[in-house]
């Protein structure tokens, strides 16, 4: 279907009100449209901006970029569609168009780019950066990216120590929300705080809890890390990932195929070894979900497994074609003569201690 109006004003009018109704249009072609009308003599050379920088990203990253603008901006929870609220949020849009994408777009852009280089991370910010940044990719949610976008673009010349800490900081405050099992009100207030204290608003109101863990908050995370880890949702096997590579030098690679194995069985059967060492039902279902008893795979779950005994586990199990796992945290349960309470406590304590010393928690 043509429609012909007599000026562009109108057909850009147009071409906003249709798509804004149910077409396969992303907010960021309405935000685009509205950009362009309002940089109408310069309109060729803003279109290929903003086109190379979709490109650049992809189209879905780009609407994502853009949330995460708006989150830079506002600070608070989006209580409106991004391409109604980006506007009202972020007054820089309202402005000049060649002055938001030469200012605004294309250096965010750039930071999101080099968030997602983790090599590029490591030459500017060092190497504990990098895992920050990769462990951080992990979390199920993306809600430390506005941070995280903000301090890569407002950082000065030779901030690169700086900035380093503050990655590794942020993944530190990110865990200990994952861990915390945090909604989307807390996530974002706590963001919100970070934010400010680097880059303060005109605001009334101001949280006295930012970027730093106080001690109690410290205890906290230690608690939550020492509990039944397994059975948060989305929590523990990012946690794993962590771990092994604070124990790893390196090599270790983390894909989909990846799952977490329980070494003492969730179910134990009457007359097996298992019910032999762990006796006591109370004592086995402490220990079942921690840390300690929790191991990487790279083969699919056999179920028949789950009650070999610990030595045919160990190794028709737990090893792979060279007689080693590349995962350090199963090699440890390679190397166990035996798979006791004893054994467990003293393994679970070892293991924390490494958390602890990652993301620099007091006991």
């Amino acid at each position: 279907m043509v429609v012909a109006v007599p000026t562009a004003e109108a057909a850009r009018r147009i071409f906003t009100v249709l798509n804004a109704r149910g077409l396969d249009l992303t907010p960021t072609d309405i935000l685009k449209a509205d950009l362009l009308e309002r940089g109408a003599a310069r309109e060729k050379d803003l279109a290929d901006r903003w086109e190379s920088a979709e490109l650049t990203l992809g189209r879905d990253d780009m609407v994502e970029l853009f949330g995460h603008i708006r989150m830079i901006y506002e600070r608070d929870k989006p209580r409106m569609a991004l391409e109604a609220g980006f506007p009202k949020f972020v007054p820089p849009f309202n402005g000049d168009a060649d002055k938001f994408i030469s200012d605004i777009l294309e250096p965010i852009v750039d930071a999101s780019v080099l968030l997602g280089d983790a090599n590029e991370i490591e030459e500017q910010f060092g190497a504990e950066a990098a895992k920050a940044v990769r462990s951080l990719d992990r979390i199920d949610n993306k809600d430390w990216m506005p941070p995280a976008l903000l301090r890569l673009w407002k950082r000065s010349d030779n901030e690169e120590m700086a900035v380093g800490k503050f990655l590794c900081d942020l993944e530190r405050l990110a865990y200990y929300l994952t861990v915390k099992r945090a909604d989307i009100n807390w996530r974002i207030a706590r963001y919100a705080a970070v934010m400010d204290e680097f880059d303060p608003r005109k605001v009334k109101f101001k949280s006295k809890t930012g970027l730093a863990l106080s001690a109690e908050e410290q205890r906290e995370f230690l608690d939550g890390l020492s509990g039944p880890l397994y059975q948060k949702v989305r929590v523990c096997k990012p946690v794993l990932q962590r771990l092994d590579e604070a124990l790893s030098s390196g090599g270790a690679k983390y894909d989909k195929l990846v799952s977490i194995e329980h070494v003492l069985p969730q179910t134990v059967t009457e007359r097996s070894e298992w019910s032999k060492l762990f006796p006591d039902a109370s004592k086995r279902e402490q220990w079942t979900h921690r840390l300690a008893n929790l191991v990487f795979l790279t083969r699919r779950i056999n179920t028949r497994a789950s009650n070999w005994d610990f030595s045919r586990k160990k190794k028709e199990y737990f090893t792979s074609k060279d007689g080693r796992s590349p995962f350090p945290i199963t090699q440890e349960v390679i190397d166990a003569k035996e798979w006791t309470i004893a054994h467990l406590e003293a393994r679970q304590k070892r293991l924390l201690k490494t958390l602890g010393k990652v993301w620099q928690l007091s006991e």
